[in-house]
Formats: structure tokens, sequence, C-alpha cells
């Protein structure tokens, strides 16, 4: 590596190359590289952009093993001797001295500070050179991570077993040493950056055995009367609170016991609880958990419930009571770690003579339990740990009782916060034992409650870091008790778990919930189908919403033990949801749980949902309509199979009330108002089940509603409306109409238009209106085949007329993709191929057309999805008419149908692009083989079978390598060479990036002069196809700037026979034309600058300095600044080949650059017709009006 530049400019590709192999090493690969960057430290401080470049490269190499941090260890004596070498040698200057520091902070915040600081070097010498680093004006307040480095290496340096005096020298005494200590820890605890490690080193500095008696007093009421002081600001009070909460972690408590009543005042205490700063009242709770601590004697409670031996494998192999000569200091599963809840007993009444509770406990506890309502979730952790903790201490009556308070937080009174304080506390309490089985039968119902907790707020719900803490409660029940003790709650306890797991709204929670579950399966090994379910319901499986509750949750769902607790909760709680998309996936879950419990649906859930269809909140009555569709249909399903009938499983009653359920809300005008679409769309869902299911409503009236119901909603703003009432029209007249006209005369009596669907469908396309154009459409196309086939050539030409643009239906492309896709369908349904042949010609040349469709709106290219559509019909009808009518596939129309789907291939957008290259690929490989593909052999071999299963069409690295190979091929030269222009000219950075390596390199390699000679004649072709459309030439001037930049453009420049440039000009002559926008006009600037040094064509080279004059006195004054400044660079580097007397070109780079051309124009006439003299290009002549 090079000793100037310690690591690559950009090194990302490298370091993200790196990430996710370190997992699977135990090896830190990149030292040498570390070593050699700190090595380097001393060459690159002093060049600002080396040293940035130098560390960045440390901080993301280092940063690999920010989840792998031990991987260091073994070298971190040598990285850390490296780095404070440069610190405590006296010959380096500060700012190196700051820099080496900042390197030691990535390693710290790598490998944490605990670890770092016991390593770090700590000597007598240390301490004053130390001090003199942190005391100096060299440290800017960019340096701030150097200060943090200092004082934590400060914090293990005073702890050197001397007195402090002898870190002096014989002339001075030991105050001003430690007064300097004392004031640069107050100085850098009141910082915003440095105060958390200013805390630290103040509860070692004021902990040491010769400061303690003097100065811990005093630090303490420094501190106090900051935090009582009503004018300090709150981030000070934080602060300082850190500092004590610090002190109160570090102190032993003989030494602290003597100072806590002024820790203990009122003011102090309530300071911080009404403090509106979250860091304020963080600091404030861990300091009063500490105080409460200090009161109460360290021991471990005798009464706590102790479980003995944690083994999965007795647990798993279900191997009985554990002996007594398990239980023993150390199990053979911990490790050598001793299990905190085995303790060698001691007498009760010796245990509660011992122990003797202040008042002040009683206080604490209090503001704790307040603490367990805040409404920041550290502190509600901070309060629940602190609960713990100072629990343990307690006798059992009093510990009771604080189970007690706590349990009491769980009521509909209290706020949600408070609900999730609660379960953490209990978890805490749980952890430590001190949950005793007693206390079960009042824990569980709390948490069974804590696990389904939603409340709705507005268009949101808040409860999910509250069923979050409870499956966190329900893990630390598994891990705290005996399967024996659990074995009671076991089965409502998994069920639950399993509920949140598979059917939660939040990934989080259903991921604590399997977690619990598999915790409770191996700590327990009395969940039922525990195994089984824990590697069906594991953390990816869960992980993805749709796919919990539609394949996990019907996977759980076979085991009877859950079969009924999951169907249950889902119409409870579910269908119900404020979240439409839960709604949906909930009738889906019913559909696939029917099929375990049909019984109970039927006689059961059914008769709920219907009740629910009266509800008056919108939510519940539509996820209940919704619902019992899916139900219905699942019931029919299964009742078919075993040839029973659903009137027989639901009874006469139900059937009428399911038939009712349209007039009903009719009549409750529940199809209005805001909720009314809502109403519509699950209505038109319960439609489309009911056809399917065979319900027998045939010939009744209520299908005539039914129809008319679908009707209206095909025409509705909404896209999800429409899309339910397209998805019913084929149930709906398949089923209850059997044949066009209807079976069913009775129709007819209150619709006579029901015998004229098709047509009248087919005239509705005519509408003025995009929304029914789109809806019919589709609808049209879901037709059933007896509706169809007599009026098949009118459906065919209603939906062909739709596709065609008009000046009125212009930015209509959503009817026209569903237009589009109606035609595949009917053809489909139709067998047009061998039905109707005629239509073929007809049908080819809509899709063709429609794959010209590039409407621009606000939107963007919205033509896009019409153009995708397009090449999806195509695919379609080609592969049948392949199959079915191969001669009418003649070779001009195989043509035209390869060339446009490769020019789709090479569209600009990525969509667009891989659609087509997906198409494309299944078309030359399809079988039977498509007849007459031009140089089918060629794009074969170019698009193997093989590759094209693996080819990423998306990525368009991966798919221009491979169309530019078809270049020069001459159907498809003029369709790819537009997509290249479009990319190469295009603003997506990717793109141009790509296709101009591929286009220019496949130039400069590839083709020989005749060849270039052959694309610059279709370039010419297409730039004249698209004079002033500015889809295409605004990209076709920033790839003529781009090809021409290049210098393997063989006609421009070196081909002196070619008339490219002269035939260019004249097309860039005609473009310019009272253009007015700015981009083009840049980029015209660009291509005529390309002109000056083509000296060999002097007419157009000359022209094209008359043009740049122009441009000089534009009425856009940065065209004006534009066109100065590319000429004076142009000239700069080509004025000896271009057209400017040489005598003369030195004056004229005078003039370009010293005149200020954002002056008025009339200023700058004069000057650019002098300019035009000195080139010798006549003056550009202002344009005379008539008056």
């Amino acid at each position: 590596m090079d000793t100037n530049i310690p690591c690559e400019v950009n090194p990302d590709q490298k370091i993200l190359n790196n990430i996710g192999l370190v997992c699977a090493s135990n090896a830190f690969r990149e030292k040498d590289e570390v070593l050699n960057m700190i090595n380097n430290l001393g060459t690159v401080y002093n060049d600002p952009v080396k040293s940035e470049n130098s560390y960045e490269c440390f901080w993301k190499v280092l940063t690999i093993y920010q989840e792998q941090p031990k991987v260091l260890d073994q070298h971190l004596d040598e990285i850390l001797d490296k780095l404070t070498d440069y610190v405590r040698s006296e010959k380096f200057e500060v700012k190196l001295k700051s820099e080496a520091c900042k390197y030691l902070y990535v390693v710290m915040k790598v490998r944490r500070y605990k670890v770092i600081v016991k390593r770090l070097p700590h000597e007598v010498t240390d301490l004053p050179l130390i001090l003199e680093l942190l005391q100096s004006p060299q440290f800017g307040d960019e340096d701030w991570q150097a200060r943090h480095v200092l004082l934590l290496w400060l914090s293990i340096v005073i702890l050197l077993p001397f007195p402090m005096a002898h870190f002096e020298g014989q002339d001075m005494v030991q105050d001003p040493l430690v007064e300097r200590i004392l004031a640069l820890v107050k100085k850098y605890l009141m910082t915003n950056n440095l105060y958390n490690v200013a805390a630290f080193l103040a509860s070692q500095f004021v902990m040491r055995s010769d400061i303690k008696d003097i100065h811990l007093k005093l630090f303490l009421d420094w501190a106090r009367e900051i935090i009582i002081d009503t004018e300090t600001n709150e981030s000070q009070k934080a602060y300082s609170m850190s500092a004590i909460a610090s002190i109160l972690k570090h102190a032993k408590r003989e030494d602290i016991l003597p100072h806590i009543g002024l820790l203990t005042e009122p003011k102090v205490l309530s300071s911080f609880q009404d403090s509106t700063s979250s860091l304020f009242r963080k600091y404030g709770m861990k300091a009063l958990q500490r105080i409460g601590l200090t009161f109460l004697k360290p021991q471990i409670p005798t009464w706590r419930y102790q479980r003995g031996c944690r083994s999965l494998m007795v647990n798993m192999n279900a191997a009985g009571d554990l002996t007594n000569s398990i239980i023993s200091n150390q199990s053979p599963l911990t490790n050598g770690r001793k299990e905190s809840h085995i303790v060698t007993e001691m007498p009760k009444d010796q245990e509660q003579n011992d122990i003797e509770v202040p008042e002040e406990i009683e206080d604490i506890l209090h503001n704790l339990l307040t603490g367990l309502n805040d409404t920041d979730t550290i502190i509600r952790w901070s309060a629940a740990k602190g609960i713990g903790r100072i629990t343990e201490r307690l006798p059992q009556a009093m510990a009771n009782e604080v189970v007690g308070m706590v349990l009491e937080v769980f009521n509909s009174r209290e706020q949600f916060n408070a609900w999730h304080g609660g379960c953490l506390a209990l978890a805490q309490l749980g952890n430590r034992g001190l949950l005793l089985p007693s206390r079960l039968k009042d824990v569980v119902p709390v948490i069974l409650k804590a696990l389904l907790f939603d409340e709705v707020k507005c268009y949101a719900s808040v409860g999910d870091h509250i069923r979050d803490a409870a499956c966190y409660v329900c893990w630390s029940l598994a891990r705290a008790f005996d399967k024996n003790v659990v074995q009671p709650y076991v089965k409502t306890i998994a069920s639950q778990l399993l509920i949140v797991a598979v059917f939660d709204r939040e990934v989080h929670c259903r991921r604590a919930a399997s977690a619990a579950f598999q915790e409770n399966v191996g700590r327990q090994g009395s969940f039922p189908h525990g195994i089984d379910i824990v590697n069906k319901a594991d953390y990816l499986a869960v992980g993805v919403r749709s796919n919990a509750f539609l394949k996990v949750s019907k996977f759980v769902g076979q085991f009877e033990e859950y079969t009924l607790p999951l169907i249950n909760h889902l119409v409870e709680k579910k269908v119900g949801h404020w979240d439409p998309e839960l709604r949906v996936l909930a009738s889906k879950a019913l559909n696939n749980l029917t099929e375990y419990a049909p019984q109970y649906m039927a006689k059961t859930v059914v008769v709920q949902l219907l009740e629910f269809t009266s509800n008056m909140d919108l939510n519940i009555r539509s996820g209940a309509v919704r619902a019992l569709a899916e139900v219905i249909y699942a019931l029919s399903v299964h009742f078919k199979k075993s040839n029973m009938s659903l009137i027989d499983a639901l009874g006469v009653d139900i059937i009428k009330e399911i038939e009712g359920l349209y007039s009903k809300f009719s009549d409750r005008r529940q199809f209005r108002g805001m909720g009314g679409d809502i109403m519509k769309e699950v209505c038109c869902h319960l439609i489309k089940n009911c056809s399917q299911a065979s319900l027998p409503f045939h010939g009744h009236t209520i299908i005539v509603s039914w129809v008319r119901l679908v009707e209206d909603c095909l025409g509705n703003e909404l896209v999800p409306v429409r899309d339910a009432a397209v998805s019913a029209v084929n149930s709906l007249f398949t089923e209850y109409f059997k044949s066009d006209p209807p079976q069913y005369p009775e129709y007819f009596m209150f619709d006579p238009a029901l015998g004229n669907i098709a047509k009248r469908y087919a005239e509705k396309l005519q509408s003025n209106s995009q929304v029914l154009r789109s809806g019919y459409a589709m609808a049209l196309g879901n037709l059933p085949n007896f509706m169809l086939i007599n009026h098949l050539q009118l459906v065919i030409s209603s939906l062909t007329q739709c596709t065609v643009i008009t000046p009125s239906t212009a930015k209509w492309t959503d009817s026209r993709r569903d237009a589009l896709a109606a035609i595949r369908i009917v053809c489909a349904a139709a067998n047009v191929c061998e039905t109707s042949p005629d239509y073929l010609e007809k049908l080819f040349n809509c899709f063709l057309t429609a794959l010209q469709d590039y409407t621009i709106t606000t939107r963007g290219d919205v033509g896009a999805l019409v153009r995708m559509e397009a090449v999806t019909c195509l695919h379609f009808l080609t592969v049948e008419v392949a199959l079915k009518a191969p001669s009418f596939l003649e070779p001009l129309l195989v043509q035209r149908i390869i060339g446009n789907i490769i020019q789709q291939a090479g569209d600009k957008i990525d969509r667009v692009r891989a659609h087509a290259g997906l198409i494309l690929a299944k078309l030359i490989h399809n079988e039977p083989k498509i007849p007459h593909i031009p140089f089918h052999g060629w794009i074969e071999k170019v698009f193997p079978n093989k590759d094209c299963k693996e080819i990423n069409w998306n990525g368009i690295a991966e798919t221009f390598p491979r169309l530019i190979q078809l270049l020069l091929c001459p159907p498809y030269t003029d369709h790819l060479l537009l997509g290249f222009i479009l990319n190469i000219g295009g603003i997506t950075e990717t793109n141009v990036k790509v296709a101009s390596s591929c286009f220019f390199e496949y130039l400069r390699i590839s083709c020989t002069p005749l060849n270039q000679d052959i694309i610059a004649s279709r370039i010419l072709h297409t730039f004249q196809s698209y004079q002033h459309n500015d889809r295409v030439t605004q990209p076709m001037l920033n790839f003529l700037d781009h090809l021409l930049s290049s210098g393997c453009f063989v006609p421009f420049k070196e081909n002196l026979g070619s008339n490219f440039p002269t035939e260019l000009f004249k097309l860039l002559k005609v473009e310019s034309r009272k253009c007015q926008e700015m981009n083009k006009l840049m980029a015209l600037v660009r291509i005529y600058c390309h002109y000056i040094p083509l000296s060999m064509y002097p007419e157009v080279s000359g022209s094209a300095l008359t043009e740049l004059s122009r441009y000089l006195c534009h009425r856009f004054l940065f065209v004006r600044k534009n066109a100065a400044t590319n000429m004076y660079e142009t000239l700069l580097m080509y004025g000896d080949q271009s057209l400017i007397p040489e005598n003369n070109l030195s004056e004229v780079l005078a003039i370009l650059g010293d005149t200020e051309w954002d002056k008025e124009v009339g200023i700058l006439r004069p000057i650019r017709n002098r300019l035009c003299q000195m080139m010798g290009v006549p003056p550009p002549v202002v344009a005379k009006t008539n008056t």
C-alpha cells in the first residue's frame, strides 16, 4: 500500500465485499491493513483529504467487527500500543496526538470502553501528560473524540495505588493537582458529548481512599446544588444527576451511606419527576434505585423461588423429577457460572431479624412504581430493573406487597405506558425468582390480557410495545419456574403466544412471541406439539405478515388444541381490525382454518359474523361481510367433498339472512357516504364467493340487485372497488345466468336490459369517463364465454377502439391498459386463433401500436403500463398463433414483433426492461419455435436458454452488454439504437454509465469504419424521425454530446468523405429553431463546440462559430455564460485546429474570458460582433419584427 495514501479514496466496495463473512470467521483479516494505516498516520495527518480518507477507511474496517468484537482481542494490545505511542511521545505535535486519539475512539466504540480502558497503559508519568492534553488550547470543539479517550484514560491512571501527592513533583503540593482534575471533571460534565465519561471519571476519582474523605461530600454538594437550582437548564441537571448515579454505582455502601441524606432530600428526589428532559428523568431513576440499594444490605433472600438445575436435556426428554444431587452451585449447562437462585438456606426468623427496611424505601418504591408509567421506554425499563433489584433485598412480606402494587398498574384506568412498565417489572421479578408460584394465578391472567392489548388511536393503534413486553414476561416465566408449576397455565399461555406469533400486526411482536414460545417449549417441555410448531413458526417464517397469517396459522390450526383459539381470536379481534389489510388477511385465514372445524364455523362463526354485520362500526361491519364471504366459500368446498348441501349445514334461516344482507345495507343507506365504497367492495367480494359457493338464489330478485351493485362499482373511482366488482363478474353471471339470455325469465321483470350484457358493456367503452372505460373493459374480459360468443366482433372492435389514443383520451393510460388486458382474456376464452382468425391482423396491429404509447403526465412515464401490457399481449397471441395458425406469422410481422420487444428490452425504465426481457427470452426459446425470427440463431447465442433463467433482467449491467451484440442486425438496429440513445442521454446515472460503456466500447472494438457509417446514418434517421419530439430529442442531444466526446466515432472526425457532420448540423439547426428549453440549449452549445476543430469542414465549422456567437447574446443569462465558458475551453484546447486566424486566437480567448457575460444584451452585442470579426465569421443578424 502506498505510504502516502493509506486507503482507497472510495473503500466502500471493498468493505461491502467483506460484510457477511465476518460471522463465519474468527480471524481479524484486516490486521495488516489496520496496522499499516496506524503506521502511516504520522505522514498523512497534516493533509486534510488524506487524513479524512484514512480515518474513514479505518472506521469502516473496524465497524465490520461491531457484531463480533472479540475477534479483535488478541490484536488489541498491538493496536493500542502503536496508537498510545503517538500520544505519549513528546516529539509529536498535538494535532497528531489528537488524530491518534480519534483512532482510539473508533477502537473503543467497536470493542467497548470497559475492555479498552483496562488495556491502556497506566503509569505515573501518564497523568501529567493526559492533564496537559486535556487543558491544551490546541484542542478545538471538533476534537471531542480525543477528549473522550483522554478522560477514559485518566480514569484508569488515577486508580494507581499511590497517594495523590506522589503524582506530582516535589515542588508541587497535592491540592492543585486534585483541584485541576476536579475542575476538568466539572467542566466536561457539562459538555454534551462528554458528560457520560466525565461522570465515570468522577466516580473513580472521588472514591479514591485519599480523596473521598474530603472531596466526596463536596462533589455531591456541588452536583446537588445544580440539580435543585431553578435557573439551571435541564441538560445540566441531567449531567449532574448522571455523575451522582455513576458514583452510587461504583461506590462502596459504607462510603456513600454517611452522605445519603444529601440525596434523599425532597428537592432532589422530586426534581426530575416532572422534568421534560427524558435524560434527566433517566438518570434520576437510576440514582433513585441505587439510593434504595444503598439503604438495604446486599443479601440473597432465602424465600425466593428456587428452581434448581435448568437442563434443556432433562426438559425435552421428560426425565422426571430432578434429584437433590443436581441442585448444586454449578450445573452442567452453566459453563462454570453459579445459578443466582441457588443459595444456602438460613432460618426464616434470622432472616427477618437481620433485614431492616428504612422508611425511605417506601417513598423510593412509590417513585419507582410511578416511573413505570413514564412516557419514555428507557425510563420505564430503568424503573422496572430498580424494582427488581430492591425487592430482592426485602423481606418476603414486603416483597409480596411490591408484587401486588405492580399488579395494580394493570387496570383500565391506567395509561398504556403503565401496562408496558408493569410487564417489564414482572419480567424482572420473575427473572430474579421473586414471583412465587402462589402469585402465578394473579400474574398469568394479567399477562394474557397484555398479550392482546390493542387500543385504537385515530388512524393507528397503541399496544405493540405492551404485547412485546408481555412476550418477554412469558419468556422469563419459562426460565424461572419448574414445568410442574406452570403446567396449569400451559394451554392458555401456548394458545395466546401462538395467536400473537401468527396474527399480530407488528413484526417485532410476532417474532417476540415466537421466541417466547420456543423458550417455553425448550424450558418447560410440555407445550402441545411444541417441536413441530417451533420448526414451522420460526423467526423468519413469522417475519412476513402474509406468510404468518396464511401459512403458519394453517399449520398451527391443524392441531386441535389451537384450532378454536385461533378462530375465536380472528373473529373477535381481527375481523373488525382498524387496519384494512389485517381484515383481508383475517378473512383469508378463516378460510384456511375452516377445514379444521367446519361444524364450528357453520354453527357458531357464521352466526357471529352475521351479528357483526349489524354493527354501526364500519370496520367491524365490513370486516364481517368479507370474513363471511370467505367462510361461506370454504364451507361450500368442504361440504361438497362430503356430498353435503350447504343449506343443510347452515340452515334455511342463515341462507335467507345472507340473501337479505344487500337489502339490509341498502335500507340503512350504508352504501352511501364515506364508508359506502368500503361496503360496496366487501359486498362485491360476498357476491363473488356466494356465486362460487352456488347458494340457491337462482331466479331470485336478489340477483338483479347484485348485478346493479356490481355495475355501479365498475364505474367507481376507487381501484379496489372496481377490482372487486370485476372479480365478481365471471362468477355471478356464470352461476346465475347460465346462458345469454339468462335461463331465468324472472330477471327481465325487474331489468329488461339483463339480456344484452355484452352489448351494453361494449357501449360503455365509448364513455367520456376513463373510470367507466377501465371498469367495463375489464368486465368484458371477465364475462363468461357464453355471453361473448354471440357478440365477439362487437366486443373486440370496442376494446380495440378503446386502446386508440385520441386528443381527448391521450392521458387515459389506465383504460388503455385494461382494454389490452381484456382483449387478451377474451381471445383466450373465445379461442380466437381457431374460431375467428380474421381478427388476428387487427389484434397484432393493436398490440404493436400500443407499444408506441409513451404518454407522460405528472406521474411520469405512465405509458409504460400500456407498453408492458402490450408486450404481454403480443407474447400470448404470438405463442397461440404459432401453435394453432403458424402460417399467419409472416416474416415482416415477426420482425416487427421481435424488433419492438427488443426496443422495450432496452427501455430506460427497469420494470419495462425486465418484463420485455423475460418475454423476449420466452419467444426466442418457445416450443414450437416461432417462425421467421430474423437472426434467430444469433439471438439464441446471445441469450442462451440456460442463461435466460439466471439473468437479472432488472439490471442494466447484465442486459445491455448482450443487447449491444444485436446492434448491427439490420431489423433491430433502429430499435436498439433508440434504446441506447434514451439511456445514454437520460438522467439516470447508472443507466448512463452502463449504456455509454457498452456502446462506446462496441464502437471502439467491434465496429469497422463501414459499420460506423451505417450506425451514423441510422442516428441521423432516428434524429430526423423524432424531430421536435422532446421525449427523444433531449436525450438525443445529450447522446450526441457523449458520442462526439468519446473520440471513437470515426464518421465525425476521421472519415473525410462522410456527410455525417453536415447532415447532423442541418438537423441541429432545425431543432434549435425557436427552442426555449434550457437543457436543450445547453446541449446544443456543447455539440456546436465539437464542430470548432473541424477545419476540414470549413462550412459547418464556421456556421457552428456563428451559432455559438448567437448564444453569446441569448436572452437567458445562464446560456450566455455557458456558451462563453464552453467556447473558451474548446478554443484553449483545439484553437490551433479551428478556422480562427492564429494571430487573433489569443485576443479571442481574452475577450471570452474577461467579458462579464451576465450584463445586458445591448451592452454585449458590440463585443460579440467584434469577436465574430476576429474569428472570421459573419455576426448574427438581429431578426426584425414587422409592425
